[in-house]
């Protein structure tokens, strides 16, 4: 079994904190969901993987396309197409698994046509799916089950965060998002990760 990814999600941490967990985790990736925030602190953390995983506007593609190395939360074509107009990138889509009106993500009954429709774009390397879950226990389950079955032959399953991660590992996670628990708490010392 391959080892699962973890991602540093650094939102309102300041670089010297990030470099402290960096450290003792051994952080290879970190994520940001505000392109203000990744701007103002990503020159100071070189030599790691930059993920974005916040709602994509399209006038902010095109910078978010030159700061992050993959972008997580791809919801429709049109940001897919605007994300290969600007050269090649890895991306994920976002699936809204809670089926919740408020949450990003391309709703359920549509991902299976989003991602192959994106398959077909040139520049566009469709690493994974992403997903958020809700906080009720068994509903979460049953989201990342969802959110599984769409991953198919594609690399990564990004599911988990502070409070669901144990659920999203039982439920096939291949990469976590984790911030609080990792900056305020200690993860579980039998956690394997890369």
């Amino acid at each position: 079994m391959k080892k699962l990814k973890l991602v540093l999600v650094t939102k309102k941490r300041q670089p010297e904190e990030i470099q402290k967990i960096i450290q003792k985790y051994n952080i290879k990736r970190i994520a940001e969901n505000r392109l203000e925030e990744a701007m103002s602190k990503f020159h100071l953390l070189p030599n790691l993987e930059k993920h974005y995983i916040g709602k994509l506007q399209t006038r902010k593609i095109k910078k978010i396309c030159e700061l992050f190395d993959v972008i997580q939360t791809v919801e429709n074509i049109e940001q897919a197409e605007k994300i290969n107009s600007f050269g090649k990138k890895k991306i994920m889509v976002q699936v809204n698994i809670a089926n919740l009106p408020q949450r990003s993500g391309v709703q359920i009954e549509e991902a299976n046509s989003l991602i192959e429709e994106i398959k077909k774009l040139e520049n566009l390397e469709l690493i994974g799916v992403m997903g958020m879950a809700s906080q009720n226990e068994d509903l979460a389950r049953k989201e990342f089950k969802i959110l599984k079955s769409f991953q198919g032959n594609l690399e990564e399953c990004s599911m988990g965060m502070s409070d669901d991660f144990q659920i999203a590992i039982e439920e096939g996670s291949t990469m976590l998002r984790l911030g609080r628990i990792l900056f305020e708490e200690n993860l579980p010392s039998e956690l394997k990760y890369e």
